[in-house]
């Protein structure tokens, strides 16, 4: 999901990697459950480049404060610094369900993808895997 954008829900897949720029794109990872509604492993490997923790990626500066840098924070890691500010129940939430996940059941049958608002800046089109 880029910030302050619409969120694409993607449905975990056994047997499949995703890629992307964890930097700029917000995500999360849901839990996957086999056939026997078992859960899964899954697990996130960061590669980060020389630039990603930079000092202009960790400081949020004062040019950055004005509603025309959103296109800007889109493609910087400096998004970083605000999403979980942006996004502080979104976060909370994913990190309840992380948690408790292993003991819920889900029906049978593959679910279909989805798009929906995930917050109030919903109304700033982009699109992502969240």
């Amino acid at each position: 999901m880029p910030l302050l954008g619409p969120c694409t829900s993607v449905p975990p897949k056994l047997c499949t990697v995703a890629f992307l720029k964890p930097d700029v794109i917000l995500h999360r990872v849901r839990p996957v459950f086999s056939r026997e509604h078992k859960a899964q492993c899954w697990f996130t490997v960061w590669f980060h480049g020389t630039l990603t923790s930079s000092d202009d990626n960790l400081f949020l500066k004062a040019q950055y404060l004005y509603k025309g840098a959103v296109p800007f924070l889109r493609r910087s890691a400096v998004q970083r610094l605000l999403s979980r500010a942006v996004y502080k129940p979104e976060h909370a939430g994913s990190l309840l369900q992380t948690a408790s996940a292993p003991t819920r059941r889900h029906s049978r049958g593959t679910p279909k993808s989805t798009t929906r608002p995930c917050s109030r800046f919903a109304s700033t089109r982009g699109r992502s895997s969240f």
